[in-house]
């Protein structure tokens, strides 16, 4: 806003004419009536502006607001009583530069917003901040007269300390909102990616295994691991062999220390989540540590721990924990998010529990029909063929011309034989006895090499017993169809079927000189490939298949020993 001084016209009022001099209020000002038949007598130019200067000094010590007028070279001119807050002024300041005022607040860009607005650049606007920690808007804009002539500068002090305060206020809460907003998402996210890479997962073990990664991740967490109910005493928790870090072999002396061990459910920190069923918190685990009483040579640099359960429905299934180098306060949204997460991958266990009951339900069911089939359909048929047989006799015996008939009858009761005979034994898929994985491969090999007349080979580079029915009867049954497809769709001549032990893992794989195949469509359109899938992902094993162009395929079933109970 520029000011302008409103001229003055003594002519409109009735003045005396005595002179007004500088400093003084004015004396002899009446407010009089205009009279039209005499005019007063002419003020001199040296009476006006020294009325003038007056006025304006009456003017500016009856403002409020704190300000400032400089003259064309910026030295000071006049001042209201309130800008004395800002600079160290008196009446010996007039006329000194206002760079060589003695100020109370930091402005480095004042002389050169003065010479902008004397420039006639408009009003520059700046937020200054005084000693005593309060706000003011400082403007510097051009004093104009009334022939709107620049005549010097005008500096004004607005203060916003509460508006500057609001607004501070208001961006903080505004960064919290959008911090809450931001740990939302990334729990959301957080949660949608567990539930997508465990509905992906062949295993409940790969499934544990990304949660274990993902958390860590999430939370800048350094180490995690699982504990799951003992089976022989529920009442405690044993540390399974899985585990994330950070940072590869950090943890090594405490895992081996750990790896194995039992913890009573109400004690140290994982205890006492399977005993209540809720997430909790560690700011410092160093006490929890003693209690733990592992044997560990060296000490490890632990800060904090989140341990949280596993739940299925309303039970504890198994036990997560994190630990952090650093020490923090318990996080009520983290806690809120951890338990979540626990929520979230026990409904996935229970459905792949569910999955793999549902399929040896559905086992038993068939070998049920196809036992019925074979002991009561097919007798049947049995005994009707061999009663065929005795009637064509008798009809030969007579010259019969019904015995071609009665030949052609007892030709179809014996391909109905067949076909229910076939039908029986699908059915009844080949059971591996516990400990028979290796003579049933073997015999898989012979039994195809003679059938089909390809060199199968059966190659055993592993001790270990698979003494559980249901684990070696799928894997068997991996073998079976991936010699199938070999030979009748990779066109193979040679097959390879073996079963090794590496480290913790025991691995079946059967590999083909084909022609190879499409790995990536072969996912999508081969049922044979999804039921493979879906038996190795019910014993706990994962599939993998490559296969180089023009070179074959290799199917690898990858079994951890952990998954495999050795027990009938």
């Amino acid at each position: 806003v520029d000011w302008k001084p409103q001229s003055f016209h003594p002519e409109k009022r009735g003045f005396s004419t005595c002179d007004c001099p500088d400093g003084e209020a004015l004396n002899g000002l009446e407010d009089r009536p205009m009279k039209k038949k005499r005019m007063p007598q002419q003020l001199s130019e040296e009476s006006m502006r020294k009325v003038f200067n007056c006025s304006q000094d009456h003017l500016l010590s009856s403002i409020d607001s704190a300000t400032v007028l400089l003259d064309p070279q910026l030295c000071l001119q006049r001042f209201t009583p309130s800008a004395a807050k800002f600079f160290s002024l008196s009446d010996r300041c007039i006329g000194r530069s206002i760079g060589t005022l003695e100020r109370v607040f930091d402005d480095e860009h004042l002389i050169g917003d003065c010479e902008l607005a004397f420039s006639d650049l408009g009003a520059m606007e700046r937020q200054i901040r005084t000693d005593d920690d309060s706000w003011y808007l400082r403007r510097a804009f051009p004093f104009r007269t009334s022939d709107d002539h620049i005549d010097g500068v005008v500096i004004t002090f607005t203060n916003i300390t509460e508006l500057r305060h609001s607004l501070v206020e208001l961006q903080k809460a505004n960064e919290e909102l959008e911090h809450q907003i931001e740990e939302r998402t990334g729990a959301i996210q957080l949660l949608f990616d567990v539930a997508s890479a465990a509905n992906e997962a062949d295993t409940i073990q790969q499934a544990v295994a990304y949660v274990l990664q993902r958390v860590c991740e999430y939370n800048g967490w350094v180490f995690g691991y699982i504990l799951v109910p003992d089976v022989e005493n529920p009442d405690e928790l044993i540390v399974a062999d899985m585990r994330y870090e950070s940072e590869e072999g950090r943890f090594t002396t405490f895992w081996k220390a750990a790896v194995g061990t039992h913890v009573k459910k109400g004690s140290t920190l994982p205890g006492k989540v399977y005993e209540l069923g809720t997430t909790a918190w560690l700011a410092d685990v160093n006490d929890d540590w003693l209690e733990r009483e592992l044997k560990m040579e060296t000490e490890i640099m632990i800060g904090s721990a989140i341990a949280f359960p596993v739940m299925v429905e309303k039970r504890v299934v198994a036990v997560m924990e994190f630990f952090s180098d650093q020490i923090s306060e318990p996080d009520e949204e983290l806690i809120e998010t951890m338990q979540s997460v626990g929520t979230q991958l026990g409904r996935i266990i229970e459905r792949k529990n569910l999955e793999k009951q549902a399929a040896l339900a559905t086992l038993t069911e068939q070998r049920r029909i196809g036992r019925e089939l074979h002991d009561t359909a097919l007798q049947q048929l049995a005994g009707s063929s061999l009663l065929m047989e005795s009637l064509i006799q008798d009809l030969r015996e007579h010259d019969s011309p019904l015995v071609s008939d009665a030949a052609r009858i007892g030709e179809s009761l014996q391909v109905m034989q067949e076909q229910l005979r076939a039908i029986s034994r699908g059915l009844m898929p080949v059971e591996v006895e516990a400990g028979g994985l290796t003579t049933a491969l073997q015999l898989l090999a012979d039994r195809t090499s003679y059938n089909h007349h390809v060199d199968v080979k059966f190659q055993e580079r592993s001790e270990y017993v698979i003494a559980e029915s249901v684990t070696a009867t799928n894997l068997y049954h991996i073998a079976q169809e991936s010699v199938h497809n070999a030979i009748k769709h990779a066109n193979a001549t040679e097959v390879v079927i073996q079963l090794d032990r590496r480290d913790d893992v025991l691995i079946l794989s059967v590999t083909d000189n084909g022609k190879g195949m499409d790995v990536d469509q072969t996912e999508i359109a081969g049922m044979g490939r999804r039921i493979m899938r879906y038996r190795a992902g019910m014993v706990g094993a994962s599939l993998e298949i490559t296969s180089p162009t023009d070179i074959g395929t290799r199917i690898s079933c990858v079994l951890p020993i952990s998954a495999v109970t050795n027990r009938q």
